[in-house]
């Protein structure tokens, strides 16, 4: 808050004659002064009346409100100050004069805050009774500097329980140098503090306020900045940072209201078959995983398909058509499956693709989508397998034909699965073990769990190589 200084001149209490008549007037060197600062000027004294005063006169002066005169004098005044300001000042002259008496000058110190002083002065009148002479001057008050105080943080919005930086960009306007400077940083709801640091500043961490720096004077028209490194708390929503900065008496604040935002990682995956058989249903398990290192909220789970999607369900999700959505995935957790069931084509490949969002913001949406192929086409027929006989010691390659074979299909030599390559729908190649001699069944199990046999369809000969089994 800024004070009012008055200066004062009291009554004065010289002896006058009949026809003596005094006028008092304060002429300060202008009208405003910094706190703290200096301001000149002169009490103007003057008979208007006709006749001398019989024993001189006195003015007495008063500065109000923390200011004090620093010096008071004048030729053939004597002058003299009183009050723990020296705010309080008598001057006195033996000369009888008519007209004007020589100025008493006078230099006021300044308070070191407020609005504005008074400067008053006044003196006696003769004795023919005229009234007392008062005179006054309001001074303004005005700051020696001034500051700007500019927060901002990064990123914003901050993410919860994550890293972020405030800075405190403070500008002396001038127009002089300050005092020493103190910064104190709060926040509305309390980070985890890291560190506080700028050039010049020396800066420690507290319970209040939440960071306390201390500066040696700056100089007019110069940036110093403090920045301030914390982990944003855990819970969302809005926060606000305050910069108050202090020096000789005065304050000036820089507020920041910014969001801290829950930051998830979410995934999305696809578990099933990529084969399936055609004019049929195939259902696949779609997993939703958050990574963290906050809650996902509203989350939504998109489903299409190059067909129809006939259902999807899963625990705590609410499905509708090819939509599911559940109010939140806790950070480092996996949903329950959404089991999704959708109709195969005739033939062809069917595309099954989920996509997963949420209200919080995804630190990477790359892996929000997923989709898998599945390959339908004709029934599965196990034509032939060429050649028909083998050593009974193994390593024969077999080369199956026949229709609606999948990749990933699996050839079975007596119930045993053996090494498969997928060739094309219509044909695949096998690699037989050793066996005892004799004829064996051939199977084609595809992955859809079809599969089609070739009964006796291959032969171990026995005049080859004796069997060894394991």
């Amino acid at each position: 808050m800024m004070k009012r200084l008055v200066v004062v001149v009291l009554f004065a209490l010289p002896l006058f004659g009949q026809a003596v008549d005094l006028a008092v007037d304060i002429a300060p060197s202008q009208n405003s002064v910094v706190y703290g600062g200096t301001l000149t000027g002169v009490v103007h004294v003057s008979n208007t009346g006709g006749a001398h005063p019989d024993q001189g006169i006195s003015i007495s002066v008063h500065a109000t409100d923390g200011a004090g005169f620093a010096s008071l004098g004048g030729t053939n005044w004597t002058c003299s100050r009183a009050g723990a300001q020296h705010e309080f000042g008598i001057c006195g002259t033996t000369a009888n004069l008519t007209g004007a008496y020589p100025d008493i000058n006078f230099q006021v110190t300044a308070p070191a805050y407020g609005s504005t002083f008074d400067i008053l002065a006044g003196g006696n009148e003769s004795t023919d009774g005229g009234a007392p002479q008062h005179d006054s001057e309001t001074i303004t008050l005005a700051e020696p500097f001034t500051f700007t105080v500019v927060p901002t943080v990064d990123p914003n919005p901050v993410h919860a329980r994550e890293p972020f930086t405030a800075t405190y960009t403070m500008n002396n306007l001038g127009p002089q140098t300050s005092g020493n400077l103190q910064l104190q940083v709060t926040f509305e709801r309390l980070p985890e503090f890291v560190s506080a640091s700028g050039i010049g500043w020396t800066c420690t961490h507290q319970e209040y306020p939440f960071v306390l720096c201390q500066h040696a004077p700056v100089a007019a028209n110069v940036t110093t900045t403090v920045t301030v490194m914390a982990i944003a708390p855990a819970a969302g929503g809005p926060n606000t940072t305050t910069g108050s900065l202090f020096s000789n008496g005065m304050v000036w604040n820089g507020s920041l209201v910014y969001d801290s935002v829950e930051r998830a990682e979410l995934s999305v995956g696809i578990l099933g078959p990529n084969a399936a058989p055609p004019d049929a249903t195939v259902d696949h398990q779609v997993s939703v995983t958050n990574a963290g290192p906050g809650d996902a909220s509203n989350v939504t789970l998109s489903l299409s398909a190059t067909t129809a999607i006939v259902h999807a369900e899963g625990i705590g999700w609410n499905c509708s058509g090819a939509t599911c959505t559940r109010p939140s995935i806790p950070a480092h957790m996996q949903a329950p499956y959404v089991t999704v069931t959708t109709a195969t084509p005739s033939t062809g490949t069917l595309t099954l693709t989920a996509a997963v969002s949420a209200t919080t913001v995804d630190t990477n949406s790359a892996d929000d989508e997923a989709s898998i192929d599945v390959q339908t086409g004709a029934l599965l027929v196990l034509a032939s397998i060429t050649p028909h006989t083998g050593s009974v010691a193994g390593g024969t390659t077999l080369t199956l034909t026949g229709d609606g074979f999948q990749p990933g299909a699996v050839v079975l030599v007596d119930d045993v699965a053996v090494p498969t390559t997928f060739v094309s729908p219509t044909t695949l190649t096998a690699t037989t073990p050793a066996h005892d001699a004799g004829a064996v069944d051939i199977t084609v199990l595809n992955p859809d769990s079809t599969s089609a046999t070739l009964a006796n369809g291959f032969l171990f000969d026995p005049g080859r190589h004796r069997a060894v089994r394991h």
